[in-house]
């Protein structure tokens, strides 16, 4: 006997297994720590000790021992004991239940199916153990059929087939999930009998549960044989016709997780169900997100597209763009090939819900501020003067506050502009309200002046001279008193304004990782003082210079010369609807 073994039967004599198994597991490097399980296997296999009930014990209590490092252990032992099948049932389940919703509570379902593999009649006995007690074992029926299938393919998928025609609806939904999982020989008809076994499973079934389970099993199926491609696809859209939420999110997951295997036909019909999704299924939504986002990207834009523009104007009181944040990310990384196109599409048509979409994606996806965009050509056909007027208003009441990207709109659509009346009133606009509010859009107009485009630099020129006059219109006055209160009135402003700032800042940090930070407020000194407790526990003192920190923002002009004229233009352009 090697010291480890000592060392383990030590510890399991003093009732202190689980603890030595961590204590090594964090003092072993990850190439070395196979003789421990090695050892623990070796000294179970001869009776010394009992490794399956010690594991059975382990908690997830944040106490001592650690249980996922503890766990892992096990995972690596398990498919090298002897033990009782029953036993090893109820350990495996009782793991997996202690680790909760975290990421690794799965890993222990590989080393089970090793371990009922490893004898023809495990798999056997462990399915008969959970038909006797479906309410408390049915949770690994799964991976005991697909142990079986592993040995037997045949006897294991009539297994399957027996078991989703069960009384008990627990061991009904576990059987036809193991339909798409069970390890099927490439050469055969299995699978397609399988298909047949689902088919007939959904007659006269209404349980959520099981039709998502009906589905991820077709589809897996139809990744072990795509010639079943047809029955696949009409299987999963006669069930997604009837199923709930669960189904619904079992499409998602296809979408989100088999994007590049979905076949078109399938896709089409996925995307036509997904649109009745849940707005307060979150999880739902994630994965349709990640899914739309895989297909913007790939060879599919415009079926993405179109499922958020159904989605959006269907939902527009329950759901927005938010819930789509890989959306946002991949419209703006495809600017001038996406984004244009679905800008010029969406303000066009005059839908808020859709017109909404493109502020959000500029607001929460571009950090510039200050980044252009131009019409999409085939979007604007057929181009007419009320189109290009009806865009160009949209596209300053939607974007005013990303006052150059609402500019660059503007001058693109100077290119289409045939007529010079046109021309004018698009000059106009530049002018009046971005160039008379911001001062960033006249410095972007000054560097497009020198534009190839002859529409595009006139309207440049023009929008500049009016400028000017603008300014020389306000000096012809002189000073006005009414436009300049008092001192105390000057400081009793800036006092409510700060007061206004201050209520803001909190309640910002209400919902952000500030809540979780220590404050400390100075009021005079140029540095601050700390103390940081070492790795030898020893205090240490340190210190901080302090430093200024700038942040300025735009205000338009007009917001406060003439605020209720501005915000009702504004809403004017947003309202506004397309001429029919």
């Amino acid at each position: 006997m090697n010291t480890l073994e000592s060392k383990l039967l030590t510890a399991a004599r003093e009732d202190r297994l689980l603890d030595y198994i961590d204590e090594q597991w964090r003092v072993t490097d990850r190439d070395d720590r196979d003789p421990l399980a090695e050892a623990l296997a070796d000294l179970h296999n001869q009776g010394k000790i009992d490794v399956v009930a010690a594991f059975g014990k382990l908690k997830n209590d944040k106490q001592p021992p650690n249980f996922f490092l503890t766990k892992r252990i096990f995972e690596k032992t398990l498919p090298k004991i002897e033990a009782p099948t029953s036993e090893v049932l109820k350990c495996v389940l009782h793991l997996f239940h202690e680790a909760g919703q975290d990421m690794t509570a799965g890993f222990i379902i590989d080393p089970y199916i090793n371990f009922c593999a490893a004898n023809p009649s495990r798999p056997r006995e462990a399915i008969g153990l959970i038909e006797t007690s479906p309410d408390k074992l049915a949770g690994l029926l799964t991976p005991s059929l697909v142990a079986g299938s592993r040995l037997d393919a045949q006897q294991y998928l009539n297994e399957a087939i027996r078991l989703s025609t069960h009384l008990t609806i627990e061991i009904r939904r576990d059987a036809v999930f193991s339909l798409g999982r069970i390890e099927y020989p490439e050469e055969g008809d299995l699978p397609e009998k399988a298909l047949t076994t689902l088919e007939h499973a959904i007659a006269g079934e209404n349980d959520d549960l099981l039709i998502r389970s009906v589905i991820k099993s077709a589809f897996s199926l139809y990744k072990k044989q795509e010639s079943l491609e047809g029955r696949v696809t009409g299987l999963i859209d006669t069930v997604l016709t009837g199923g709930g939420d669960q189904a619904l999110h079992a499409a998602s997951e296809i979408l989100f997780f088999e994007d590049k295997e979905i076949p078109e036909t399938l896709l089409d019909k996925l995307l036509s169900h997904l649109r009745q999704v849940n707005p307060a299924h979150k999880g739902t939504l994630d994965n349709i997100d990640h899914g739309l986002e895989a297909l913007l990207a790939g060879e599919s834009p415009e079926k993405a597209i179109r499922f958020i523009e159904a989605l959006l104007t269907t939902k527009a009181e329950s759901l927005s763009m938010e819930a789509f944040d890989g959306v946002g990310r991949e419209l703006l990384k495809n600017r001038e090939g996406l984004l244009n196109c679905v800008m010029t599409r969406w303000f066009l048509g005059g839908n808020p819900a859709l017109c909404r979409v493109i502020p959000y994606v500029m607001v929460h996806q571009d950090i510039s501020h200050d980044l252009p965009l131009a019409v999409d050509p085939e979007e604007l056909h057929p181009i007419d003067p009320d189109r290009i007027l009806f865009l160009a208003r949209k596209a300053i009441g939607y974007l005013f506050f990303r006052p150059v990207t609402a500019a660059s709109i503007v001058l693109s659509l100077m290119e289409y502009a045939k007529d010079d009346e046109m021309k004018k009133t698009l000059t106009g606009l530049l002018f009046d309200p971005l160039s008379i509010n911001y001062g960033k859009v006249e410095d972007y107009i000054k560097e497009q002046v020198d534009s190839e485009n002859d529409s595009i630099r006139s309207a440049c020129k023009g929008s500049l001279a009016a400028f000017d006059q603008y300014l020389d219109g306000l000096k012809s006055t002189g000073e006005i008193p009414e436009l300049n209160p008092s001192q105390s009135r000057q400081e009793a402003y800036r006092r409510h304004y700060s007061k206004q700032m201050s209520e803001a800042m909190r309640q910002g940090e209400e919902n952000s990782l500030a809540q979780f930070c220590s404050k400390s407020v100075l009021l005079y000194g140029r540095k601050s003082i700390f103390h940081v407790r070492g790795s030898s526990d020893e205090i240490d003192r340190r210190e901080m210079q302090l430093h200024n920190f700038d942040f300025s923002t735009e205000i338009p002009r007009l917001s406060i010369i003439a605020p209720f004229d501005f915000d009702y233009t504004l809403r004017v352009f947003r309202a506004e609807k397309p001429a029919t």
